[in-house]
């Protein structure tokens, strides 16, 4: 049996670190992608749009830009708020 436990517990830890590099690695490709909206954006500003459709694609590139601006605070919270279980589960399966 403790060997069973042992094994899960091997397994778990070894899971969860896969889980935990991709997670940063899609947080670090959305801040990228981030990075990349903002640059379009403040190039952009400095133009002098009067058409209709430049100024429809600009008005969607900013609501792009803040949504993955959202989407990525809402991933760094929730990998801290996993990094936080993480450590409640490896404090509570400590022998006493």
């Amino acid at each position: 049996m403790r060997q069973l436990a042992k094994f899960y517990l091997v397994w778990f830890r070894n899971y969860e670190e896969k889980e935990e590099s991709n997670a940063n690695r899609n947080l670090e490709s959305l801040e990228m992608a981030h990075i990349r909206l903002e640059a379009a954006l403040e190039t952009s500003e400095r133009w002098q749009i009067t058409d209709a459709s430049l100024l429809r694609w600009r008005r969607k590139l900013k609501r792009a830009a803040q949504e993955c601006d959202e989407t990525m605070h809402k991933c760094k919270q929730r990998i801290l708020e996993d990094e936080q279980m993480q450590q409640e589960v490896r404090i509570s399966s400590l022998p006493t």
